[in-house]
């Protein structure tokens, strides 16, 4: 008898698997759809879900053809009872952890790549829970884009006796990185670095440490490491990489970057990376002075007393440039915006690798 009865059991647990297969799994389905729908809410609106159920029943995907019409599955938006079962804070915050919620075109620059270079920067530190803090002397444009930011969060209107202002509940600093925005990386990096002023220059000063040099030299960018202060240890970049993603920062961090009139390094740097990047055949030198960032038309070329067969020497040992061609690609984009720019988009160049 026991023997019959394992054997019509293991007949049903079967027959259950078929059903799976030819149907779906409308449960499962359902719980994916509301813990979605939650994690997109989280991100751009709120974090009580259950009081926002038509900004909820927007966020969620609409149910599979295959069931649609079966009780209760054509129903979006599931009760308030299964949302709090299902999607919990912190069922929810790994869902957003893992990324590819489809919403990258609702929160502009502020993606997960934005906010690994904000951290990577050191401009935003992890407190407890959700929360965030941010320096407020140093971070003033980044803490006045944050404060307009269209996306779920509350910050606090004044600075603590530290000097750092609270960023909580925000969600879309949980996003992760992903790999096509990882321009959007640079932009919160440079977005998130400290403004340095030296001998009438300006630098971008970033933490030295492991994660921030991998960064800089996996795009080949030079920068220049300084004696620890009051037991720091930073790095200093040319403002000139930061002008090249500012149209991935945000209002504020970008007038930062093109308010800069006198960057480091420039209008040199410039010169030797257009002769080593992007330099042609009837294109020797700059059209115009914003070819590239901070740079010069060719008549000051010629006054300073530069030559061209001593650039990419310079390039190469004095200023330590490798060209990464995934940087050359953000200087050939530059050149064609501003290009367009100047004599419509029609008239945007076509430079080859």
């Amino acid at each position: 008898m026991r023997i019959v009865q394992a054997y019509s059991s293991k007949l049903e647990a079967s027959g259950r698997q078929i059903l799976l297969i030819v149907r779906g799994d409308p449960q499962g389905d359902r719980r994916r759809r509301t813990i979605d729908g939650c994690a997109r809410c989280f991100v751009l609106s709120t974090d009580r879900p259950t009081s926002a159920r038509r900004v909820l029943w927007e966020l969620t995907d609409p149910p599979t053809d295959r069931y649609r019409w079966r009780w209760p599955y054509d129903v979006r938006v599931a009760g308030n009872r299964y949302i709090q079962d299902t999607a919990g804070r912190k069922t929810v915050l790994a869902r957003i952890a893992q990324g590819n919620l489809g919403i990258d075109d609702r929160i502009g620059p502020w993606n997960g790549s934005f906010w690994s270079g904000l951290r990577a920067s050191g401009a935003i530190r992890r407190g407890p829970g959700t929360e965030w803090r941010v320096w407020e002397r140093p971070h003033g444009e980044l803490l006045a884009d944050i404060s307009e930011m269209p996306l779920m969060h509350r910050l606090e209107p004044r600075a603590g006796k530290h000097g750092q202002r609270r960023l909580r509940r925000c969600y879309a600093a949980f996003l992760p990185a992903e790999q096509s925005t990882e321009r959007s990386l640079l932009a919160g990096l440079f977005a998130g670095a400290v403004l340095c002023a030296d001998g009438g220059e300006n630098w971008l000063e970033l933490p030295d440490d492991q994660r921030v040099r991998s960064i800089l030299e996996e795009w080949g960018m030079p920068f220049r490491p300084l004696e620890p202060i009051r037991g720091r240890h930073v790095v200093w970049v040319s403002p000139f990489f930061g002008a090249l993603v500012a149209h991935l920062m945000p209002p504020r961090s970008a007038a930062r970057m093109s308010s800069i009139t006198k960057a480091g390094g420039c209008p040199y740097l410039a010169v030797v990376l257009w002769e080593m990047a992007i330099a042609r055949k009837n294109r020797r030198y700059m059209p115009f002075p914003d070819a590239l960032p901070f740079g010069i038309s060719k008549a000051t070329f010629f006054r300073r007393g530069w030559h061209r067969r001593d650039l990419h020497k310079a390039g190469w040992l004095d200023l330590g440039i490798r060209i990464v061609p995934k940087c050359r690609d953000m200087m050939v984009d530059w050149h064609s915006r501003k290009t367009a720019e100047r004599q419509g988009p029609s008239c945007a160049p076509c430079i080859s690798s």
